[in-house]
């Protein structure tokens, strides 16, 4: 699976998860601001990201 799948697999998994993010474009930013202020914080679905 390519990165860009991932991504978008990445992108779909937060959505639902956290609902009030309707945008994608939002919530990807909000989501990278968040992982670099809080290095691997709780919004890190590592094991949606990356697929074993």
């Amino acid at each position: 699976m390519s990165e860009e799948r991932n991504l978008e697999k990445l992108r779909r998994w937060c959505i639902r998860k956290h609902g009030q993010y309707n945008d994608l474009d939002a919530y990807t930013e909000y989501y990278n601001n968040r992982r670099l202020h809080a290095g691997i914080g709780y919004l890190t679905p590592a094991e949606v990201y990356y697929e074993r």
